[in-house]
This record gives C-alpha cells, structure tokens and sequence, in this order.
C-alpha cells in the first residue's frame, strides 16, 4: 500500500498489535523495540495527518538492555591472523575507527585525505566524520589507492562486491577457527573502539565523535554499563576533603 494512498481507518489496533507482538516473538529484544519505534514515529505521521490515534494503540515493549560485548586484544590478534586481506580491511576499520561494517563497505582511498591523514565519509543519518588513521588503515588506503582509487577498498582487495550478509558469515566461519567468543558480533567491534577510546580519554564527546552519534544519549546506552568498582575509586578520588565530624562545631556554634 502506497503511504499517499493510506486510509487511515484500515489501521485498527488488532493488527497493529499482532504485528508488534509477532516482532517479540521473531526477533531480538532490541531489533523488535527497534521495529516498535519505528512504527510509532510512522503511526504518529498519521495521526497528526488524519487526526486519528493510532499510536496509542501499539503496545509497549521492554526496552532491550545495553549490549557490553567487545573483543579484548588477544581475540582480535586471533581474528586478524586468520582473515583474508578484505576482511582484515573491515576489521580494521570497525575495531580501529569504529564504523559499522556496512559503512567500512563503502569506504574508498578517496575518502582520504593525504594531507592531514584523515578519511571523511557520511555516516548513515546524517553529517560526517573525520577521523585520522592508523598506520595499518593508512597502508590499506595506499595499497588499495595504486590498484583503483574509485572502488571500495574492501572491494578491491577482495576481486568483487561484498554484501553484509556475506561480511556476517564470514565472520562467523571466521569466530569459529579463532575460537573466540562466540557471542562475539561484527558489531560489537565497533563497540570495542568507543569503549577502548573511552577508557583513555575520559571523554564521553570523543566517543561520541568516534561514534557518529548525533546524540550523547545514543552514546552513553552504546557503551553500556559503567563498572562499578571503577565508578567508586572514581567517586572516593574526587570527593571533597571535608573536616570529620567529630572535630566540626556545633551548627549552633558554626553560625555565629
């Protein structure tokens, strides 16, 4: 059904919510809450078109819990050692810059600049990001440059066009000869550069810029968790050296 030609009175709330429902049962926590809110926005579209009340009819989903998983060093060393040339390219650019695999895909040499040894490139809602380059990812660029400077790197050096799909299973063979973890995803190599660039600058914007969130919230529920040891030497560090108790005046005595 074409959006322009929606009747808005074929939307009844029995359908829409065997649908959202169907998506609890066929997917994940987070891609079925993804889905909801996806059809929210659209539904409230409507609603604001035809001024009906759709939205309120979908109902409601648990929101789906940070996901922490990331590669420690020694898994990725592994990973690295047993791919073919195009896919150690995608694992670099997801683990060292910290793109989504669909976005390490579309990355060409003339993203980059040889000036400042940066790559920009659109992220996928909006803006762009520049980010500077490894000493690996900038060999990449050089030697994916001489062969074609128009074709994606990945591309290049595999003979042919990847899909994601193509990238996932290879990924997943891939996890299995490096026995890593196997709840290990291609994603979650994105995950481990914001967190690792995280525990070395401190700085939540850095991330975020790493990242190419428009939101710092989008940010803060990527990085999931924050240790709890970690937050109290961090709260016992900056706390105020005050006077002990049994040494203070008495309020009384302090106000005059």
């Amino acid at each position: 059904m074409s959006i322009t030609n929606l009747n808005p009175h074929q939307l009844t709330a029995p359908p829409l919510a065997a649908l959202v429902n169907s998506w609890k049962a066929q997917f994940t926590r987070s891609t079925a809450y993804t889905y909801r809110c996806a059809l929210r926005r659209f539904l409230l579209w409507v609603d604001k078109l035809h001024q009906t009340d759709h939205a309120a009819s979908l109902p409601k989903l648990p929101i789906p819990l940070a996901r922490t998983v990331t590669a420690d060093d020694a898994e990725f060393q592994r990973l690295y050692f047993l791919a073919d040339n195009w896919m150690r390219a995608i694992l670099l650019l997801t683990r060292t810059l910290g793109l989504r695999h669909s976005e390490a895909l579309a990355i060409t040499p003339r993203h980059l600049d040889k000036h400042s040894m940066t790559v920009s490139f659109p992220r996928k809602c909006e803006g762009t990001s520049q980010l500077p380059l490894s000493n690996d990812l900038a060999q990449l660029f050089a030697a994916a440059q001489a062969i074609d400077p128009d074709q994606p790197i990945v591309t290049t050096l595999r003979g042919h066009s990847v899909s994601r799909s193509a990238v996932g299973a290879h990924f997943n063979a891939l996890k299995r000869r490096a026995r890593v973890n196997p709840a290990l995803h291609i994603h979650d190599l994105r995950r481990t550069a914001a967190t690792r660039v995280y525990e070395e600058t401190a700085d939540l914007r850095v991330a975020q810029q790493l990242l190419g969130h428009t939101r710092l919230e989008t940010t803060l529920h990527y990085l999931g968790t924050i240790d709890t040891n970690k937050l109290r030497d961090a709260v016992t560090r900056t706390a105020p050296q005050l006077t002990t108790l049994d040494t203070m005046p008495p309020a009384s005595e302090a106000k005059q």
